[in-house]
């Protein structure tokens, strides 16, 4: 029976613990009869499962899925055939590229028949498809096995509540190779759907739970395939280990990195550390779906190696960063079993990630007497200050600590202050402009400021002032707001104040979603 790939709803209820169990060697269990015949300008090439190689099974909430892989040595493209062990569910992904080839292509327009016994699953046309990006059919989606509200008690997310926002239109569907309406130059500035704890359309959803919604978050999940971040480790096939391949980057110039990686790609996706959306994390967390934790692996893969000599530090000279990609550790560490599939990173590669990254912010900020960092809480851009990308951060770790990762409280403790003397009126500067887009901090003779009086004066901001400025930016207000939403909720008590304050200064209304913490 013909099918026709779509994204289709299915609804359930369940609980979801993963487990995963080692592979079955040589066991191609419901892949052995499976193949794929694709015609490409060169001629056809067939894969076929029972000639490939089982990389291990993962075992899902209610499910076994199978991944077996077959690879063509004249082409650099990659089949995976994961079918269910437990029922009659089948996916196939295809992969395009290797980021250990010397040279990047892009494979022009080709078809694809999935067979079964010789009996025709599917047939798809690919209108092309980019250097490592991926893409996948699925006889159905996995089903959603938890509700949001379930995720939210779970504190498996952060607690978004409804303000009284209205409906929003459903984003654009998923097409193989498309973008949705995921925006394509990453690097674009000012506020964006696609950016923050979650995106728009994840927030809308795990406030309303509306079919709709979940549509629209599902299509974005299925966008993030056609992002050029798909690296993945020839041996053991999961995304690249920094502990295998210490130096290896994603940094777009030639810096001694080991191997030199190929990562040019006409992908319409430029990607950009510092505005990086996570569009997989909450998917997997309502479905189960290794597809989506793979996607979650790659993304901070990437976006963690972006700079030469990194040791696994996160990139800091622009605070987002930092904060986008501490936001993905955090979830990355949440989402992993104990014991996963050999194809994916385990949990403990990026636990210790983690706390790397919690040592590091601790040595060089939290227990740094300098005023910027003692007097003002500013992190973590060593020269600047950028108060509406540390609003970011201060979310981010506060999200994180109400998650559950406690060691980070501390650094929360000591960076929530800075929100805090920014809101509360008397800490000498005006809450009238709380997240200050640059800050300047030094005087013209090279002197820091020593007060946050001084650091207000030094940027000309008039002192007296109850009320917003009109010539604010709220949507980077929001996540002021945020962060002593999460701070009341972490029962730090001098957030509370300044945190009814800013309740009378912004609207619902003006909340996005993605910002609607309570």
């Amino acid at each position: 029976m013909k099918s026709i790939f779509r994204l289709v709803l299915i609804g359930a209820i369940g609980l979801f613990f993963p487990q995963v169990s080692p592979g079955m060697a040589a066991d191609f269990g419901n892949a052995a009869d499976l193949s794929v015949e694709i015609v490409l300008p060169d001629g056809p090439h067939k894969f076929v499962a029972s000639e490939g190689k089982d990389l291990g099974d993962y075992d899902g909430p209610g499910f076994v899925e199978q991944n077996v892989l077959v690879s063509d040595h004249t082409i650099p493209l990659r089949v995976f055939f994961r079918p269910d062990r437990n029922s009659p569910r089948t996916e196939v992904v295809f992969e395009w590229g290797d980021a250990f080839k010397p040279t990047s292509s892009e494979l022009p327009a080709y078809d694809v028949r999935i067979l079964k016994a010789g009996a025709e699953l599917a047939t798809i046309h690919v209108p092309k498809q980019y250097w490592l990006t991926r893409w996948r059919w699925q006889s159905e989606p996995r089903k959603v096995i938890r509700t949001a509200s379930d995720l939210i008690k779970a504190k498996l997310v952060p607690p978004y509540a409804d303000l009284g926002l209205s409906a929003q239109v459903p984003v654009k569907p998923y097409s193989i190779m498309g973008t949705s309406d995921v925006m394509t130059h990453m690097g674009s500035t000012g506020e964006r759907a696609d950016i923050g704890l979650v995106p728009e359309v994840t927030a809308r959803y795990l406030i309303t739970g509306s079919k709709t919604d979940l549509e629209s978050m599902l299509a974005w999940a299925e966008t993030s395939g056609t992002v050029a971040w798909h690296m993945r480790d020839p041996a053991t096939f999961s995304a690249i280990s920094y502990a295998k391949y210490p130096k290896a980057s994603t940094y777009g110039e030639p810096r001694g990195q080991k191997p030199e990686m190929m990562l040019n790609s006409t992908s319409p996706f430029e990607i950009d550390g510092a505005h990086m959306p996570q569009l997989t994390y909450v998917p997997f967390l309502l479905t189960g779906d290794p597809y989506y934790l793979e996607e979650l692996e790659f993304s901070l893969t990437y976006t963690l190696g972006c700079y030469p000599d990194h040791e696994t530090i996160i990139r800091h000279d622009q605070t987002r960063m930092f904060a986008w990609t501490l936001r993905d550790l955090f979830y990355v560490v949440k989402a992993l079993p104990d014991n996963t599939a050999p194809w994916l990173l385990p949990k403990s590669y990026w636990a210790k990630i983690l706390d790397k990254n919690l040592k590091w912010t601790m040595a060089n900020y939290v227990n740094n007497p300098s005023f910027k960092t003692a007097g003002l809480q500013s992190a973590v851009d060593a020269e600047r200050i950028a108060f509406w990308q540390e609003d970011y951060l201060a979310t981010v770790i506060g999200a994180g600590v109400w998650m559950g990762f406690q060691d980070w409280q501390p650094v929360f403790a000591w960076k929530i202050q800075s929100n805090i003397s920014r809101t509360n009126g008397s800490s000498g500067w005006p809450r009238s402009d709380p997240s200050f887009y640059w800050t300047e901090w030094k005087d013209k003779s090279g002197n820091p400021v020593n007060s946050w009086a001084t650091l207000a004066a030094l940027n000309n901001i008039p002192p007296g002032n109850d009320r917003l400025s009109p010539q604010v930016t709220v949507s980077y207000v929001v996540y002021d707001r945020a962060a002593l939403v999460m701070a009341t909720k972490l029962g730090i008590s001098a957030a509370q104040p300044p945190l009814d304050w800013l309740n009378t200064q912004i609207g619902p209304r003006q909340i996005a979603w993605r910002t609607s913490l309570n």
